[in-house]
């Protein structure tokens, strides 16, 4: 399966906050099945080299929950006439 650009590029900022991949490293075609696998086995999660569901929650998840929250902003609402 060939992935685009975009979906590598989303997945090694994935790949990159989990310590699998440097920075410096390329996501590729060709090593995404290779990386998947380790990030599976470092998760404990079924080792297969596929980005299913669980994988998915996995990769996205802790990286969600570490980024900086929304300020919250209390305004009034549009009075209704």
């Amino acid at each position: 399966m060939e992935y685009t650009v975009e979906f590598l590029n989303a997945v090694k900022e994935c790949y990159v906050f989990h310590n699998i991949l440097e920075e410096t490293e390329d996501l590729t075609n060709d090593n995404i099945e290779d990386l998947t696998e380790a990030f599976q086995e470092k998760e404990n999660i079924l080792v297969d080299g596929i980005i299913g569901p669980e994988t998915l929650w996995q990769m996205q998840y802790a990286y969600v929950m570490a980024q900086p929250k929304k300020i919250w902003v209390n305004c009034d609402a549009d009075e209704i006439q």
